[in-house]
């Protein structure tokens, strides 16, 4: 679970590094903004899904999906 903007990195370098050291564990960005396009990207990168800040009521539910996966 990473957020899309972190102070030092983004969403899509954590996810990257987790890939890099060859982790298998779902990973989901959350995030305030984030566009089509960015948000294809990360899934394409490998994310399992991503939930925007003002729907967080669907982030059990992303979580629970991501743990079956």
């Amino acid at each position: 679970l990473s957020d899309w903007s972190l102070p030092q990195f983004d969403g899509l370098s954590a996810l990257d590094m987790v890939r890099a050291r060859d982790i298998d564990v779902p990973f989901i960005i959350v995030s305030g903004k984030i566009g089509e396009e960015a948000a294809v990207l990360a899934i394409r990168r490998g994310a399992y899904d991503y939930v925007l800040k003002d729907a967080l009521g669907r982030l059990p539910t992303a979580i629970l999906h991501a743990l079956d996966f």
